[in-house]
């Protein structure tokens, strides 16, 4: 029962159900397991974690996304393409979606 209560919880949240930043870690390691999940360095911009995570294939098209309100993190518009990530700013891991469907975790080394 707890198990399934954590696959159900870790899928709310990618639905915006519930707040990605309320999830345990148990549920992160969950979503990390089944969906698309990179790391990256921290400080790296907003357009390099979109390519790097095949949200966008190009930096122009990473920026394009930005401008056009496509993009969030953990629930919340981003509309800085300069946006410097660390996981001070947002948390160890983060949820990033462009859309409603597409969509990545990206953890910080």
């Amino acid at each position: 029962k707890e198990i399934t209560d954590a696959v159900v919880r870790a899928s709310e949240s990618l639905f915006g159900e519930i707040s990605f930043e309320s999830l345990s870690q148990e549920e992160i390691k969950i979503l990390k397991n089944n969906v698309p999940h990179v790391t990256v360095n921290e400080g790296v911009s907003m357009t390099d974690v979109l390519v790097s995570a095949q949200l966008a294939v190009s930096k122009r098209e990473a920026r394009t996304f930005i401008e056009e309100g496509a993009i969030s993190i953990n629930g919340t518009k981003i509309q800085d393409e300069a946006l410097e990530l660390t996981s001070e700013s947002f948390g160890k891991t983060i949820l990033v979606k462009r859309g409603k469907k597409q969509l990545s975790l990206i953890s910080f080394e």
